[in-house]
């Protein structure tokens, strides 16, 4: 989360800044699902 947190307050996207966890070099649907999963976490849903 810590990474994630970094990244919202950065810019970018997760695999641009921690290519071990998403490798593929471009956004996956996997990426999406993590930001999905910390915005639903962080800010609560709608």
């Amino acid at each position: 989360m810590a990474s994630m947190q970094l990244i919202e307050q950065r810019g970018g996207f997760l695999y641009q800044h921690r290519p071990d966890v998403i490798p593929q070099g471009f956004v996956t649907d996997e990426e999406l699902a993590l930001w999905a999963a910390y915005f639903e976490r962080t800010r609560g849903t709608k």
